[in-house]
């Protein structure tokens, strides 16, 4: 190779190395308003070949529940390999529906820039818009301690109206942040004013149910019925229909394959007849909270043990191939949820880690083989599920406090 030609493959190579850091910074500014035809930008497109991609796109944002602030090395790396995950988990929900770059804007706000297909007319977009920001709201139901709230923004025809997108979902979001909607999911519904307080009301209480967390419903339902009782000026009759129907979102919110479906169901059945015969209407919450309550229980104990189950799968699994590479991402695959999820109901039933549990499970097998056998360290580590003998040193001592040579000669 001669100098001209090393010249020219060094800046090339530092692209390809800083690509998704440069992709990051370069949507951002997009993002935040920097023109298009600034000659970095124009070159980066180039680069980059996004100028077909770029020319129809729409701009998603996600709020997700503000994890704990990560302290301590090894719980930052938890805390962005599960980042990543989460990364991961976006852009693979848009698999079936767009092609996605998905970045990071803050510690709790995920940012999606979506490739739409320019033979799709604007409404034909917007519709699928709505249907892909209603699978990841599924597909993102309980991974995370609430529910993550979903903005889609304006379809944008070429890159220089990426910022107006962005600008419309941000508005989006912060308008259902602040009045707990889980709908509309596109700024396109959310402007026709079309949106129904009962309805986002009763799907919210529905998500509350399935998650089993009644102070969220409870709180929610005595204020929707004091609003009504306040609009009604009391009157029973009027109250009695805003209560039929959350009895009704009550019913439709439980799976009728799950085992809880039946106790709840008789005791909504009785909640029924007793609203039947109630005179005043203060009496509506009472009797309503006091069955939500009581249905909230129900599935949170069958939840509790469907998580134990699944752990108890994990653990299993963990114990019969330590011996095996075990990542995060597989034990999710395994359970067929996500990363986050998974770590957490982890965490939830067992009080530990996940990962830190993989290695207390090596440690304990590398253990024994250092005092019954005459394996090197090396061949220890590698026999207990490590590629690395340094990685198993580290963590052996992390653990025991000592490194498998002190620790076997000590025994």
């Amino acid at each position: 190779m001669n100098k001209k030609q090393s010249k020219s493959s060094a800046p090339d190579s530092l692209l390809t190395m800083y690509r998704p850091v440069l992709l990051k910074d370069f949507f951002l500014r997009l993002l935040y308003g920097d023109p298009v035809t600034k000659p970095e930008n124009e070159e980066l497109i180039q680069y980059f070949g996004l100028e077909e991609k770029l020319a129809k796109t729409a701009v998603a944002v996600l709020r997700i529940p503000t994890p704990p602030t990560p302290s301590g090395s090894f719980h930052k790396e938890m805390h962005r390999r599960i980042s990543e995950e989460i990364l991961m988990d976006a852009k693979k929900s848009c698999a079936d529906y767009f092609e996605s770059f998905w970045l990071w804007e803050n510690i709790n706000t995920l940012v999606g820039i979506l490739i739409i297909p320019t033979v799709l007319t604007n409404g034909i977009a917007a519709v699928s818009l709505e249907k892909l920001a209603e699978h990841m709201q599924e597909e993102m139901e309980g991974t995370f301690e609430s529910s993550p709230v979903i903005a889609m923004g304006t379809v944008s025809a070429g890159p220089q109206e990426i910022q107006t997108s962005y600008e419309n979902a941000a508005e989006l979001l912060d308008y259902k942040v602040l009045n707990h909607f889980v709908t509309p999911y596109t700024y396109a519904d959310y402007k026709k004013g079309e949106i129904q307080f009962d309805y986002d009301r009763q799907l919210l209480l529905t998500r509350y149910i399935r998650l089993g967390k009644s102070r969220e419903a409870q709180e929610m339902i005595d204020v929707y019925l004091s609003m009504s009782a306040s609009k009604a000026n009391g009157a029973v009759e009027e109250i009695y229909a805003e209560a039929e129907k959350i009895l009704s979102t009550i019913r439709a919110a439980l799976r009728t394959d799950s085992e809880a479906f039946e106790k709840a169901s008789f005791m909504i059945d009785v909640a029924g007849d007793q609203m039947r015969s109630i005179s005043q209407s203060y009496m509506f919450t009472a009797l309503l909270t006091s069955l939500i309550e009581e249905v909230c229980s129900a599935i949170q104990i069958e939840s509790a043990a469907q998580k134990r189950q699944k752990v108890d799968r994990l653990t299993k699994y963990i114990n019969q191939n330590f011996n095996r590479s075990i990542s995060l991402s597989d034990l999710a695959d395994m359970l067929g949820h996500s990363a986050g999820y998974t770590s957490r109901i982890f965490k939830e039933i067992t009080g530990r880690d996940i990962l830190s549990y993989i290695s207390s499970i090596r440690t304990d097998h590398a253990k024994t083989l250092l005092i019954s056998s005459d394996m090197s360290v090396a061949e220890v580590g590698f026999s207990v599920g490590y590629d690395q003998q340094q990685t198993f040193i580290r963590n052996f001592k992390k653990i025991t406090g000592l490194t498998p040579g002190e620790y076997r000669k000590s025994n």
